[in-house]
């Protein structure tokens, strides 16, 4: 490009007036459509995550999603996804196609004007010179369209830097450590008794999720949490290990306020069970002990208690149903005594049975039970379940409870997110959020006494008013009962 108008500029001195207004129409021509390309390469980046999004959701669930007959619905969402991805990468080509004509347009001028100045100074040019001068003009729009294109691509590539720098720069976690003068104790905590003092929680400055809710959970004490949907519960749950921090009040654990220690601190003594529990590839050892800290007899010990190994006598009981043995092998359990268990099967032959990433090898109740065991092995003093038996059949729920309620979980303070209220009609209290406020927290038999009560109207609806209020009455005289023999 540069030759051919330093060629023609010293043959044809008018043409040097022609050369820098097409250098300066080039110029524009590519910082517009630098610009436009710039923006719809970026459109074109976002609109590809929803859809990859999609197709990552679709591969895990896509045996709920033939189960439920729901194909069309997530086929139309799929091609609704890509018509939105197509159309940046649309616009993207046209931008593409509007730069190739206008150069084009302009390459045809270039060459025009060169053959016009050819023709005037026929008698200075000699015919060898004017052939060369005149064959870069006509391919002088291709290599300023290769130019300028690569130019562009080169630069819109950068997008990809520029999102990764985005990310660097979001705000980080606070310190993992605690300060010397913020660090807990060493047998922190002790108790487990948590305060809450005026929280707000918030996911956007200025609005508010939590609006100061305050209330406090003794030593041991079982504590369901209960709610409409968005009233905040596992806003809440989060608030516990800090992935969402405070913008006002604070939650004293042991009388620590845990905004002031750090993260590691915080989340290796308190244990949270999700509704989708998120498991590791690796062993079943791994993901009950990552860190090699608890020896095997404790791991069995953990798993049976959550149901994934059985008792022999269960076992016998269930093979003579069904008219085949379960195989048994004698394990040692925490305390050192000797346990014949019935191994599931299918499930774990050994600690070291292989999990595969995100559990895909286990159902979602079995992940459960996995997370259930997770809290058994760490022996928190603080453990939050979040919907944590919501995938799990009665029975096993049932089972579930009475782990917790029994010795396993005696010194722990359990906050149990639920939608199943038979799962917390027996807890010791019950605290019912509302749009973002504690609304009602007692005990779940005083609750139901209140007729205009948002607990009440929750077990009215459920369709299972006379059991949970048989539930209620039972764990109500049971506490009477202990109380009297205590007085």
């Amino acid at each position: 490009m540069v030759s051919v108008f330093v060629i023609i500029s010293v043959v044809t001195p008018p043409f040097v007036i022609i050369a820098l207004l097409m250098t300066l129409a080039y110029t524009r021509l590519g910082i517009y459509y630098l610009n436009a390309t710039r923006e719809l390469k970026r459109l074109d980046s976002i609109s590809m995550s929803p859809l990859l999004s999609l197709f990552s959701e679709l591969i895990t669930g896509v045996e709920s999603i033939r189960a439920f007959g729901a194909q069309n619905q997530y086929t139309m969402e799929a091609m609704n996804r890509v018509d939105v991805h197509n159309r940046p990468y649309y616009l993207l080509w046209a931008a593409n196609r509007w730069l190739c004509s206008r150069i084009e347009l302009l390459g045809c001028l270039v060459s025009f004007s060169t053959t016009i100045l050819i023709l005037f100074n026929l008698d200075t040019i000699d015919a060898g010179l004017a052939g060369f001068v005149l064959m870069y003009a006509i391919s002088f729009s291709e290599y300023m369209l290769w130019f300028i294109r690569n130019y562009c691509d080169c630069e819109i590539s950068m997008n990809s830097v520029e999102r990764v720098n985005q990310y660097m720069n979001l705000e980080q976690e606070a310190a993992l450590h605690s300060t010397p003068e913020n660090k807990p104790p060493a047998d922190w905590p002790a108790t487990g008794s948590v305060q809450v003092d005026d929280l707000v929680l918030e996911y956007v400055p200025g609005t508010p999720v939590i609006r100061g809710i305050s209330f406090a959970a003794a030593h041991g004490e079982k504590i369901g949490v209960v709610g409409r949907t968005g009233a905040g519960k596992s806003t809440l749950s989060l608030a516990f290990l800090r992935f969402i921090e405070a913008a006002k009040g604070r939650v004293l654990l042991d009388n620590v306020d845990i905004s002031k220690i750090g993260l590691e601190e915080l989340r290796r003594n308190v244990t949270i069970i999700p509704q989708d529990p998120t498991l590791f590839n690796g062993t079943i050892r791994f993901n009950l002990d990552p860190f090699s800290e608890f020896p095997d007899e404790l791991l069995w010990d953990a798993l049976k208690r959550s149901h994934l190994v059985h008792d022999e006598t269960s076992g016998a009981n269930s093979s003579s149903s069904s008219g085949t043995a379960s195989p048994t092998e004698s394990l040692p359990t925490a305390d050192g005594s000797a346990c014949a268990v019935d191994r599931m099967s299918g499930i774990f032959k050994s600690l070291d049975a292989e999990i595969k990433e995100n559990g895909r090898n286990l159902s979602l109740g079995q992940r459960q039970l996995v997370a259930l065991a997770r809290a058994l092995v760490r022996r928190s003093r603080l453990i939050i379940m979040d919907e944590a038996t919501a995938s799990v059949d009665f029975a096993t729920d049932d089972r579930i409870q009475r782990t917790i309620r029994g010795s396993e979980f005696a010194n722990s303070t359990l906050f149990c997110i639920a939608h199943r209220l038979r799962t917390i009609i027996d807890y010791d209290r019950v605290l019912v959020l509302d749009k973002g406020e504690v609304a009602e927290f007692d005990t779940p038999w005083n609750l139901l006494q209140n007729e205009a009560g948002i607990f009440r109207g929750m077990c009215e609806k459920s369709g299972e008013y006379e059991h949970l209020y048989t539930l209620a009455q039972s764990k109500h005289g049971n506490s009477a009962g202990a109380a009297l023999i205590s007085f």
